[in-house]
């Protein structure tokens, strides 16, 4: 499954072929996440931070 942000408004989701050049092609430029990244949306443009939220939605920078 791959999941795109197309810009302001614009996420979506899905399958990928099967083909293993798919994920090759995808994967030879592609970074990991570091743990404890939050994304969030503002203004209609997406952001990350490194930090967690806790249950109630509450943001702490590690």
């Amino acid at each position: 499954m791959a999941y795109v942000y197309g810009g302001p408004g614009k996420m979506s989701a899905m399958a990928m072929g099967p083909a293993e050049k798919n994920h090759e092609a995808m994967m030879k430029n592609a970074k990991k996440v570091p743990d404890n990244t939050v994304f969030f949306m503002r203004n209609g443009s997406l952001y990350s931070a490194s930090g967690r939220l806790d249950p109630t939605g509450n943001f702490y920078v590690n």
